[in-house]
């Protein structure tokens, strides 16, 4: 499946549908606003080329895409916005690398938030008055049918705005669109920053791109691995950020509730070769926690930045790995979590695992999928997805 990029500005189109060029608005609700120089509150045109971004997209899907040399299954829409921002905004924060169509969700409209919806969302004059941005239009996408029937939406919209002789940009356009809508979205909340959002689809390979794309611009972290084993990964944490503490958090003992072949493998000796290692190459920025992750809680720090859940992988105790450790990450701090891979609910047991088998001698009971999810939707949160066998959610 392919994505197809347009990047429009100020082009103007003849067979675009356009509103009248003279919009009414009550210029006493949106006062003080005029007096500021917003231009959606001034200028029609300003408008009318913001809220025909999609009308710009159907030309494409009708005139362009339908032609037998252009073939496309999904489109998204970037505008200048998106561009000029890298001119302003910390490089890091765009993607280095394409975006990834597995990442969107191709039956629905897809959108990037600036912040959550609340209540005052639905109040058409307080969204008018106070512009309050959840959905930004510099960055979505759909697939054909989808465009033409978001074209529908936003076409409604404006034509309801009017009837109540008010007007506004396409962020509230699109809001109203959704509020009205909402099975017809797929929506992605960053942190509250443009652009992150983008970095959302960005296309990765494997878990170290991820796990390193989240840590490596936290200056002076405080990091948690749940589940060291052999160190490897935890050896990865630490060159990926030179500043940070990293609390390697582990038992080192066999128990019977863990059903995974590296159940076998642990114990005294292999926990002293790892700490000796681990502690020669990084010396105080390397802690080692023999505990079981529940009862470690206490001996780590508040205000974690960055959690890495990758100890037992059953249902029972990646859900408590997520809630115990949740509570101790700061705002806007990450836990990502490994082997995501009972995505197969025919095969779940009455403990919400699935055994898996990858090869003779590697197998384990893994409930990660459905822990993650049942958390997440129990508690509401818009920043998480599923990459690469990982989990992602952010506070």
């Amino acid at each position: 499946m392919s994505i197809n990029f347009f990047l429009f500005e100020a082009i103007v189109i003849e067979d675009i549908v356009r509103w009248s060029t003279t919009i009414p608005t009550d210029k006493n609700i949106c006062n003080s606003r005029i007096k500021n120089g917003y231009p959606e509150n001034l200028y029609a045109e300003y408008n009318l080329i913001n809220i025909s971004k999609i009308d710009f997209i159907c030309y494409a899907i009708n005139n362009i895409l339908a032609r037998d040399d252009i073939v496309t299954n999904f489109i998204c829409w970037s505008d200048f916005g998106y561009f000029d921002s890298i001119l302003k905004n910390n490089v890091d924060n765009f993607p280095s690398t394409s975006l990834d169509i597995k990442y969107f969700n191709t039956k629905k409209i897809n959108f990037c938030l600036r912040n959550k919806i609340n209540e005052t969302d639905k109040d058409y004059i307080y969204t008018l008055v106070n512009a309050a941005e959840t959905f930004t239009g510099t960055f979505w996408g759909a697939n054909s049918k989808n465009m033409k029937l978001f074209q529908t939406l936003v076409h409604n919209e404006v034509n309801e705005m009017i009837k109540n002789n008010i007007f506004d940009d396409d962020q509230h356009i699109y809001l109203r669109c959704f509020l009205k809508n909402p099975a017809s979205f797929e929506l992605y909340l960053p942190d509250n920053k443009w652009p992150d959002g983008l970095s959302y689809f960005e296309k990765i390979s494997n878990r170290h791109e991820i796990v390193c794309k989240y840590i490596k611009n936290i200056t002076n972290g405080i990091f948690v691995e749940i589940g060291t084993d052999k160190g490897e990964f935890a050896d990865f944490i630490l060159s990926s950020n030179n500043s940070c503490v990293l609390y390697c958090v582990d038992p080192y003992t066999k128990y019977d509730e863990y059903n995974d072949a590296i159940n076998n493998i642990t114990g005294e000796k292999l926990y002293e070769s790892v700490k000796t290692k681990l502690t020669y190459k990084y010396g105080n920025r390397v802690k080692f926690i023999r505990k079981f992750s529940h009862d470690a809680i206490d001996d780590v720090p508040s205000n974690i930045d960055f959690v890495y859940i990758d100890g037992n992988h059953s249902y029972n105790y990646v859900y408590q790995d997520i809630k115990d450790w949740y509570s101790k990450i700061k705002s806007n701090g990450v836990i990502i979590g490994d082997d995501a891979v009972d995505d197969d609910n025919t095969k779940r047991n009455e403990k919400n695992n699935v055994y898996i088998e990858w090869v003779p001698g590697c197998y384990g009971e893994y409930g990660v999928i459905k822990a993650f999810e049942d958390f997440t939707t129990e508690n509401t949160y818009s920043y998480k997805k599923l990459i690469h066998n990982q989990f992602i959610l952010r506070k």
